[in-house]
């Protein structure tokens, strides 16, 4: 019985500590010493101990719990270091409304260090849109927050088109020691400018309890390209804790490109967009080595405009290579509406939006397609309130769809900016310049307005103010601006126009043959007609003096004055003085003389009318002289034949 009972205990303690070590999956490490101790790390990784470690007695501490029941966790930071990297968690937008979400299954690892990512690997949501229909996802949602934190049960949030859920995860605090490079990364040679690859790198993580779990992921690279040739350290930074490696960047350039795989698509219809999918474009370097890309490169023409055989420039690095696609030509059948336009109802005013519209286009021979761009509508100014008519046109063929247009109204008129010329004098006129207004309508339509558009009042001042109001006007609507207006005093007058007529002594200048302005403090010059004459007979040959007066202003200007004829007498009779009748007056030896204003005397020698020439009459006659408007006489006498 002793006998049995001892192999049963042997037999116990060979079965006992395999069953407690976890068969890995398949692509798991299958280190026993050590596990892949990523942030998110899944409970399942249960640890076997570690060699040479002290053997536990059958209880486990109060304070902690069996390896068989609590996985390793992701490590996390220690007080005062650098936090570990925070994941960037994109939500997608959903294509429906969403009426609720719920947690279909929780994520693989529920379990994490303080510090470290929340992993939602595993993590599937059920979705029930408005429309009753339902799905199931596996990503594209949103959860917060994204790194576990504290100690115990944490919620976290899912969100998705703007519902929510919540699953717990349980956070433990443990600090991590130290991490080191347990293998670099596959490729350690880089070209200039070459982004680091860290495929294949694993880190060491050591805690302070002295457990080490190997970390494939969660870790930063800093640099992560260089920009000069050489051996540069690359920095590694995890939980807090760095390590480095080494790598080499050699100088390399692009010897050629090549086509290697064309896209999936060569032939196209007219007009069709090029579509490079699927094509690899193999790069030659100067060290010998190639690599393959499938973007970065740019292909011209990028719309196929020619029919027939057409040559695709392939350009990359200023490298170039070709293929050929075929163009066909092919006719539109016809056109359907597929989806109406998001907006049908308009006020009058508005231009048409056809964003949501788009039509089915059905080809002789290539199959129909979706167009959403590259019609035509008309009209695109909707002016008249009801329903409207537009007709949708693409490749000759039309279809049309009906919009309502309701009237419009102005709400309102606001200034956005007042004139640039706020302060004016008395008698200046409205500079608008500058002036803009918003219009306001009840549909929510502005309409910005110029000086042009609007009415302004007053439009010239005729009273200083310090803030003087200017209404501006718009369909019915008023607001206002306030400008300076100063008083605009005179400063000096002048004698524009001086006269232009000859004056003799004896004439009166009058106010309108002469023209008086005024200059105001502006500067500005107008005509004025109130002013006063002072000194306007003209008593003395050559310059007179005349002042001019208006109010409290005086100027004057210089008028010259002829010597004026007073009179004239007979000096001298003509030698002949008897006639007959019938005969001609003869003048020789008359001789006038003239007495002036000035008390002068001349001879007249010229310019004196003589008057009758024809002595028709018998008897004394008597002869007028006329000079200048003064008449002198003389006789004759006038016998019968």
């Amino acid at each position: 019985m002793k006998k049995l009972m001892c192999a049963l205990i042997i037999l116990s303690m060979l079965i006992i500590p395999a069953a407690c070590q976890r068969t890995v999956p398949e692509g798991e490490n299958t280190e026993t010493q050590n596990i892949t101790a990523t942030p998110g790390w899944s409970p399942d990784n249960a640890i076997a101990p570690e060699e040479g470690a002290p053997e536990q007695d059958g209880e486990t501490p109060e304070d902690e719990e069996s390896p068989a029941d609590e996985p390793a966790l992701a490590p996390g930071p220690e007080q005062g270091q650098i936090p570990v990297e925070i994941p960037v968690i994109t939500e997608a937008v959903p294509d429906k409304a969403v009426k609720s979400i719920s947690i279909k299954t929780a994520p693989k690892n529920t379990v994490f260090y303080s510090g470290s990512p929340i992993d939602t690997t595993g993590l599937t949501v059920n979705v029930t849109f408005t429309d009753g229909t339902t799905k199931t996802i596996a990503g594209g949602f949103g959860y917060s927050p994204a790194v576990a934190s504290g100690k115990g049960t944490q919620k976290i949030t899912v969100s998705y088109g703007g519902k929510t859920d919540t699953f717990s995860i349980k956070v433990k605090d443990e600090k991590l020691k130290s991490i080191s490079i347990k293998t670099k990364p596959d490729r350690l040679t880089y070209r200039v400018n070459e982004k680091i690859d860290t495929a294949g790198m694993t880190l060491n993580a050591e805690y302070e309890g002295g457990e080490i779990r190997t970390v494939s992921s969660g870790f930063t690279c800093s640099p992560d390209s260089f920009d000069s040739v050489g051996a540069h350290s690359v920095k590694v930074s995890y939980g807090g804790k760095t390590t480095s490696f080494q790598v080499t960047v050699k100088t390399l350039f692009i010897t050629s490109i090549r086509v290697t795989s064309k896209p999936t698509r060569t032939s196209y219809y007219l007009n069709e967009p090029l579509d490079t999918k699927g094509m690899v474009l193999t790069v030659a370097y100067s060290d010998g080595t190639s690599k393959n890309i499938t973007s970065g490169f740019k292909c011209t023409p990028s719309e196929l405009t020619n029919k027939g055989l057409q040559k695709i420039t392939v350009t990359y690095e200023n490298k170039t290579a070709s293929f050929n696609v075929n163009v066909k030509e092919d006719t539109v059948k016809g056109i359907e509406i597929k989806t109406g336009p998001k907006k049908v109802t308009y006020f009058e005013g508005e231009k048409l939006d056809t964003a949501g519209l788009s039509l089915t286009v059905d080809y002789e021979n290539a199959p129909s397609k979706t167009i959403t761009s590259g019609f035509a509508c008309s009209p695109t100014l909707l002016n008249e309130p009801g329903v409207q008519t537009i007709t949708v046109t693409y490749a000759g063929k039309k279809k049309v769809f009906n919009v309502r247009v309701k009237e419009d109204a102005l709400e309102g008129i606001e200034i956005t900016s007042g004139p640039a010329k706020r302060a004016y004098y008395v008698g200046d006129t409205l500079d608008t310049k500058g002036l803009s207004v918003r219009a306001v309508y009840i549909s929510g339509r502005v309409e910005t307005l110029t000086a042009a558009d609007v009415t302004c009042s007053p439009s010239k001042f005729t009273a200083e103010g310090a803030s003087v109001p200017v209404a501006v006007s718009y369909g019915g609507k008023t607001v206002h601006f306030g400008v300076k207006v100063n008083a605009n005093p005179i400063k000096e007058i002048f004698v524009s126009q001086k006269p232009t007529k000859t004056y003799k002594i004896g004439d009166t200048v009058g106010k309108g043959d002469i023209e008086v302005c005024a200059k105001r403090e502006n500067g500005k010059i107008e005509a004025i007609t109130g002013f006063t004459l002072h000194n306007a007979r003209l008593e003395k040959a050559g310059q007179n003096y005349i002042e001019i007066t208006y109010g409290d202003y005086r100027t004057s200007l210089f008028v010259n004055a002829e010597d004026a004829v007073s009179e004239i007498y007979i000096e001298r009779n003509p030698n002949k003085t008897d006639y007959k009748k019938g005969d001609k007056l003869d003048t020789t030896g008359l001789a006038v003389k003239a007495k002036y204003a000035s008390g002068a005397t001349a001879t007249v020698t010229d310019g004196c009318s003589v008057s009758p020439r024809d002595l028709n009459g018998a008897g004394q006659q008597k002869v007028t002289v006329v000079y200048q408007g003064h008449t002198a006489y003389f006789y004759v006498t006038v016998t019968e034949d």
